[in-house]
């Protein structure tokens, strides 16, 4: 059964990866901001001869696009039933993840090689940042978009925001090294490697969200119905290999984090996190989790020296996980302006329909959201000695709800990203709520994707 729901989702994101070179350049809707991008690849790869309207119906077009993201979506509800399935119903075991693996590599290669970049813009701001840097010799961190358009660059047609970099300075350099590595005035290249990237980063979170589970809940089968749910999941099929978005990469250095904590390696774990926050800031909150549990494994010194090795242990710990994002935001740094972008794109923003949205504003929700956080964060530092990784696992997943609740400036499908993978870790009433909660909030967003603008 769980080859069958596999094959059912694979086969749904190669499909619809395929159906999205049908878009029409002037499909309106809430999310796709890219049609036009579709028809210049289309021309880009031979395929000029379908125009801007290629021969679907809107109409028709869009009942498709519903129906591969239903079938995924459903299969992959069965695929959870089965993988999380109690130890003791009469059910053969998962297939062990090298089998899985063998069979999803090919499907996340060609969803990244195949699908055009229809229903996001952020991989051409990585792109375009990384031009700004490497090409235009402007600090991405200071700098617009505005300022590729008044120079003429390629990536203009389809960036939207007049806004410096909301994202961590780590990938400012990673999108800089892309642009140098690519061919002088390329687009479709680092668009190219930029879903790649985002399809070895799914790889690399499925298989820490199965060695999680081994590491903290002892099943190793259990394990391989994890790292099948995370490698399968429609969100992070659309959103890695498929949209290229930098959220799989800040999640594999982030489980990296809680596989080495799960081990007693602090100081490995902290400097994972810092990689992880120098992608985007959020993997800041796991600091304190990480230096209390470094000292509080300290605490068994001698007498005399006890509070100071604690306090050394949790030191240490604060220094590593600090270090990746101050050496990345080195190059970059000009004072607090230097972090424009990333409050304005957090503080604001536009929902459905193009509307504001004021819910998931900063600005409205400070008390809500540090009370979450605050709570969280207390919870999961006062875990029990050899529970500091189960309560990190769990206290990133409802945390990483609250952020996008509270703390996003629009609900973008892709922001599930930082919850998925680390939900399917545990199998307890917490994890199975949340799951459930954000399967019916990932349904919804995903399908989002297909409504009409107004």
């Amino acid at each position: 059964m769980v080859i069958a729901c596999l094959a059912a989702i694979g086969g749904g994101a190669v499909a619809l990866a395929v159906w999205q070179w049908l878009a029409h350049a002037g499909l309106n809707w809430f999310f796709s901001f890219n049609p036009r991008a579709v028809a210049d690849w289309r021309r880009a790869v031979g395929l000029g001869a379908l125009g801007d309207r290629p021969p679907v119906a809107p109409s028709v077009y869009t009942a498709v696009f519903r129906a591969l993201l239903i079938e995924m979506w459903l299969a992959y509800a069965v695929l959870l039933w089965r993988v999380r399935a109690d130890g003791g119903r009469p059910l053969p075991p998962p297939p062990a993840a090298r089998q899985v693996l063998r069979f999803a590599i090919p499907v996340v290669a060609l969803v990244a090689l195949v699908a055009p970049p229809l229903l996001s813009a952020d991989v051409f701001a990585y792109v375009g940042y990384g031009r700004l840097g490497a090409v235009h010799h402007l600090n991405p961190h200071l700098y617009t978009q505005a300022d590729l358009a008044s120079r003429g660059d390629p990536t203009t047609p389809y960036l939207h925001w007049p806004i410096a970099s909301p994202y961590g300075p780590l990938w400012t350099i990673v999108s800089m090294l892309v642009v140098r590595v690519s061919p002088a005035g390329a687009i479709v290249a680092p668009v190219v490697a930029f879903k790649l990237l985002g399809g070895a980063a799914l790889v690399v979170v499925a298989l820490l969200a199965g060695r999680l589970a081994r590491d903290l809940g002892g099943d190793a089968r259990r394990a391989d119905g994890v790292f099948a749910a995370t490698i399968a999941n429609p969100i992070l099929l659309l959103e890695g290999p498929g949209n290229a978005h930098n959220d799989l990469a800040m999640m594999a250095a982030v489980l990296g984090a809680m596989a080495l904590l799960a081990r007693g390696r602090f100081r490995g774990a902290a400097a994972l996190a810092g990689v992880a926050a120098a992608v985007k800031l959020m993997p800041l909150m796991m600091v304190p989790w990480l230096a209390v549990a470094a000292a509080r494994a300290r605490m068994g010194a001698p007498r005399e020296r006890r509070w100071l090795a604690a306090l050394g242990a949790g030191a240490s710990v604060v220094a590593l996980a600090m270090a990746p994002v101050v050496a990345a935001y080195a190059p970059f740094w000009s004072g607090l302006r230097t972090l424009a972008g990333l409050g304005s794109r957090w503080q604001s923003g536009s929902g459905l329909g193009k509307a504001p949205v004021a819910l998931g504003a900063i600005a409205w929700n400070v008390a809500p959201l540090a009370v979450a956080l605050g709570a969280l964060s207390l919870w999961a530092i006062l875990a029990p000695p050899g529970e500091a990784a189960k309560r990190a696992v769990t206290a990133w997943a409802w945390a990483a709800l609250a952020i996008l609740l509270f703390a996003a400036g629009v609900w973008y499908p892709w922001y599930l990203v930082w919850i998925w993978p680390v939900v399917l870790i545990r199998a307890n009433l917490p994890h199975r709520l949340l799951a459930a909660l954000i399967m019916a909030f990932g349904v919804f967003l995903t399908l989002v994707y297909t409504v009409v603008s107004f």
